[in-house]
């Protein structure tokens, strides 16, 4: 977190220092701050997914209780969280990528290549949006055994969400593509014609 705010220190100074292009690189660093608050948040959120409900759940009907019925299917399981353990990884590595830079972020500093890095990978998200309306009918279909949903909502209690359900979670990989258009989209509008990043 220190290293975080001396960063972001040197930054502010180095754009005082530059004149009237200041403003445009003060909006640009607040861009950048932005991207990566918004996908530490993000990967918390996928991090909860996978730690607190999936594992528990997979670890739940591997070894139900003797003589009880498994609460859900593997297949079910795997229809409601579909291939959220593969995107889980390059979203992490997007992230230490994007907190290198901003630990070393000057107003020449560029981005744009670690987002390109992640094109290739970005088809990921298309099977998991194509597969989010049956993730959505099954976890209702789930949701209507009462061990399940009692299930849910002790993994739910335990995390501790802040008024998030499982649902809420399930969604936000859908929303993220779309909301990286948003944040480059931004961050373009405040880079300069002349700058690396451009």
């Amino acid at each position: 977190a220190a290293v975080l705010v001396q960063s972001a220190a040197r930054a502010f100074l180095v754009v005082r220092r530059m004149g009237p292009s200041w403003k445009r690189t003060r909006m640009r660093l607040r861009c950048v701050s932005e991207i990566v608050e918004s996908e530490r948040s993000y990967m918390r959120h996928v991090d909860t997914l996978c730690n607190e409900f999936l594992y528990p759940l997979r670890n739940a009907i591997s070894r139900p209780p003797p003589g009880a019925a498994p609460i859900c299917t593997a297949e079910q399981l795997k229809a409601i969280f579909s291939n959220l353990e593969n995107i889980r990884p390059v979203n992490q590595q997007l992230l230490e990528s994007l907190e290198k830079r901003w630990t070393e972020w000057s107003p020449v500093q560029c981005i744009g290549d670690v987002f390109l890095n992640l094109v290739p990978f970005l088809k990921l998200y298309i099977s998991y949006v194509n597969g989010y309306e049956s993730a959505r009918d099954t976890l209702e279909a789930c949701l209507s055994n009462i061990q399940f949903a009692a299930f849910v909502a002790e993994c739910t209690r335990k995390a501790d969400l802040g008024g998030l359900t499982l649902p809420a979670l399930l969604i936000m990989p859908v929303q993220r593509v779309p909301r990286y258009e948003l944040l480059l989209a931004e961050l373009h509008r405040h880079t300069a014609d002349a700058h690396p990043d451009r």
